[in-house]
């Protein structure tokens, strides 16, 4: 493939030697996979969904090309460490693909839990313009839906984008009141924005992160932490792989000049530019050969002890030879493997406990069991570091367990939770009145008529009170109705009698009036009859 225009992702490199260490792995263990060695080809995305279309498209005719007399065209299962998206739980259009890494239909509930734990319910997102994106925050929206939370805004991100749709999404955020906002996007999507908002010094903002940018090495440094220092967030379960390191620093371009893209990796680690060709002078500096890895040992590249998505790798490659290990060890399916390589979506059955004791299984839909630490963005001796301070795991009834150390969060605005709401809470003796046109977490308060109370904040309605009582100046509780008696002898009590005497003077004269009267009519007739 072509080599990309783009800078080389150290991350994408150092998991793409996970897969290479776990197969050596698989190789030399005698009872997995016995007398059959697994092998590897690795392109280059170049983080382009048009490059991996191509490069899918170039295994998948690669594999084509072995294709037996028989006329079968084997299928191509897929077992990701990275994919989140819940479009590809879809069986029907996705029938041969698994993953090792959790659905976001689990990590938008995960951050619908987490939003409203803290009670916040004014909040804004940030997607990117891909299907991790837009279905991430679709996910995500529904199910704050059901827990009445309002989404402000949708800002886009692409690291394609120019200049003015990323300034776009910032006038957005300055000019919105929420205090919290999710970024559902990758961390090469994300970055550019990152950037724009320390530039604008925007502050003040608590923000929630995806899996995909919480633990990224490129912006936990210490300027971007000014803007986004105590990001809170979920990852999937960290590893410490034995014997990884030692893989990793033996990394040489001189050893096996063809392996994938080691010769890149140098030219970043090292600083020059390995060449065994004396008329190579496109770098600026040309290695001598005598460069080693041990002057690097501190880099994050050589971290082993943090391992997230890597870990999924590892996952994912075992997983692949004990659905081989299956399939081959059954005489009658054998022959099928010989004839075709058949490996169907049923031959991913697996169920197994790896040597760090985890379980790797696949529901019907070929994802894993969702299980996520929670982090924090903490500056320590001023170096960004992803404190795991809670955790979120899912269970086969649909319910899940969140458990979070509140006291040990660094928040962006403080040391108090911050606060997200459109229109603050209504005091008793008030009532929500909805805004037209505004979503529901936006209201007025409205003091209750009288004779009705709301005696808690946050009232919906008021509540007539009963019959003899009425309610006190606060509209916050009824009271009983006081009798007042009135005597003669007071302006009020003469006022009453004065005026009853009236009224009953006047009753006995019409009385009598309509007496007189009816015996005049009745008198009057009998005369003239």
């Amino acid at each position: 493939m072509a080599k990309c225009l783009c800078r080389f992702d150290l991350r994408a490199f150092r998991w793409a030697q996970m897969m290479i260490f776990a197969i050596e792995e698989v190789n030399t263990d005698p009872a997995l996979l016995p007398n059959i060695s697994l092998g590897y080809k690795i392109l280059n995305s170049c983080s382009s969904p048009t490059n991996t279309l191509r490069a899918a498209l170039t295994l998948a005719s690669s594999q084509n090309e072995k294709e037996t007399a028989s006329g079968c065209s084997p299928p191509i299962s897929t077992v990701s460490y990275f994919s989140t998206c819940a479009c590809l739980s879809n069986r029907v259009k996705y029938p041969t693909f698994f993953r090792t890494i959790p659905s976001d239909y689990f990590q938008a509930k995960a951050l619908a839990a987490l939003v409203k734990h803290f009670g916040w319910e004014w909040i804004g997102a940030i997607q990117s313009d891909n299907d991790y994106g837009r279905n991430g925050v679709l996910a995500f929206a529904e199910e704050v839906k059901k827990l009445k939370i309002c989404i402000a805004f949708i800002g886009t991100v692409l690291r394609t984008y120019p200049q003015e749709k990323i300034l776009k999404v910032v006038e957005m955020i300055k000019q919105s009141t929420v205090k919290v906002i999710l970024a559902f996007t990758p961390e090469g999507d994300f970055y550019p924005l990152m950037k724009e908002i320390v530039k604008q010094n925007i502050t003040g903002i608590q923000w929630i992160a995806s899996e995909a940018w919480i633990t990224a090495a490129r912006p936990s440094t210490p300027e971007m932490y000014r803007a986004f220092g105590g990001a809170l967030g979920f990852v999937v379960q960290k590893m410490d792989i034995p014997n990884l390191n030692p893989f990793l620093m033996n990394i040489n371009p001189y050893r096996n000049p063809s392996e994938p893209f080691v010769k890149d990796f140098w030219e970043i680690m090292v600083g020059c530019k390995p060449s065994s060709n004396a008329s190579d002078t496109g770098a600026a500096k040309i290695c001598l050969g005598n460069e080693t890895l041990m002057d690097y040992t501190q880099d994050v590249f050589f971290n082993v002890s943090q391992l997230r998505v890597a870990y999924n790798v590892y996952k994912a490659v075992y997983t692949i030879a004990h659905a081989l290990h299956q399939l081959v060890s059954n005489d009658e399916k054998k022959r099928k493997v010989e004839q075709c390589s058949l490996f169907l979506a049923n031959n991913f059955k697996v169920n197994f406990r790896n040597r760090f004791g985890d379980d790797v299984f696949f529901d019907e839909n070929g994802n894993p069991p969702a299980s996520y630490d929670v982090i924090n963005w903490q500056l320590r001796n001023g170096q960004v570091q992803h404190v795991t301070l809670g955790h979120f795991t899912s269970t086969k009834n649909g319910e899940f367990t969140l458990s979070i150390q509140e006291d040990r969060i660094v928040w962006r605005t403080g040391q108090m939770v911050p606060a997200s709401v459109c229109s603050n809470a209504c005091p008793a003796g008030t009532r929500k009145a909805q805004i037209k046109g505004k979503p529901v977490c936006c209201f007025d308060c409205v003091p209750c008529a009288e004779g009705s109370i709301a005696n808690s904040t946050g009232a919906t309605e008021c509540t007539a009170c009963p019959q003899d009582y009425w309610s006190n100046d606060k509209r916050n509780e009824c009271i009983p109705r006081e009798i007042e008696f009135l005597a003669y002898h007071e302006p009020m009590g003469s006022y009453k009698c004065v005026n009853s005497g009236i009224f009953l003077a006047f009753n006995i004269i019409l009385f009598i009036v309509k007496k007189n009267l009816f015996f005049f009519i009745s008198h009057y007739s009998d005369n003239n009859v």
